[in-house]
């Protein structure tokens, strides 16, 4: 069986279920993602949905991703994943008051996109 958990999530399951936890032969423990990592990741998740970073749209990420609190959601995968799905609605709520648009305009994710740091959660401005 394998899962993807942080330890700190797994443990008290993993103790109160001894019978769940012999199902886990070995237990292998990562890193939290590097802010560049992160941003890579945002990156790649947006290139491979069409959407192509605008100049500046990298370092705001890095900044906005560097202020990310330390807990559950600090360098994890999962965290780039919804930041990159916070400045597709954030790009949608933008371009929405934009007249006539076009194809560039439509996969271009420029700073401003960038979604705000909520101290818990995700991006910061």
């Amino acid at each position: 069986m394998t899962t993807t958990v942080r330890p700190t999530a797994a443990l008290p399951l993993l103790a109160a279920n001894p019978g769940l936890a012999a199902r886990f032969s070995r237990t292998l423990e990562f890193e939290d993602h590097s802010v560049d990592a992160l941003v890579n990741l945002v990156e790649r998740a947006a290139a491979g949905d069409g959407y192509r970073l605008a100049e500046g749209t990298r370092a705001a990420l890095a900044r906005q991703l560097g202020a990310l609190p330390a807990g559950p959601a600090h360098g994890s995968g999962r965290a780039a994943r919804t930041v990159f799905e916070e400045m597709v609605d954030r790009q949608a709520s933008r371009l929405a008051a934009l007249g006539e648009l076009g194809a560039a305009d439509l996969a271009l994710l420029v700073p401003e996109d960038c979604p705000e740091i909520d101290t818990g959660d995700q991006c910061q401005r």
